[in-house]
């Protein structure tokens, strides 16, 4: 009867960890196209870091409510609403309905 060989250790690693590399690349990131859409609606401004992150975070949690994986304008529209108070939130929608009107109609 043959010894029985040992089984090899997977070294723990990137790959050895699976729980963080699953969980991690489950979580998706917008930021890239806020700054895209910015540079779209006003040439000039630009969002701080945590605006970004903020932000990223609100549409990572829209895709999956509504078992999409795209966000309209209409979800965009309705958390900018959510988030900025009274007047604010008016003038932000109003904006964004301008942006969406000037994009769709230079397509």
């Amino acid at each position: 009867m043959e010894p029985r060989k040992a089984k090899e250790k997977i070294p723990k690693g990137h790959y050895g960890n699976c729980r963080h590399r699953c969980l991690s690349d489950n979580t998706e990131s917008f930021t890239s196209y806020f700054s895209r859409v910015l540079k779209q609606v006003h040439m000039g401004l630009s969002l701080s870091q945590e605006a970004v992150n903020v932000m990223s975070s609100f549409a990572g949690r829209l895709a999956p409510k509504n078992k999409r994986p795209t966000i309209t304008s209409r979800e965009i529209q309705t958390s900018v609403s959510l988030l900025l108070p009274g007047e604010m939130g008016k003038h932000a929608r109003s904006e964004a309905t301008k942006a969406v009107i000037k994009y769709t109609t230079s397509r």
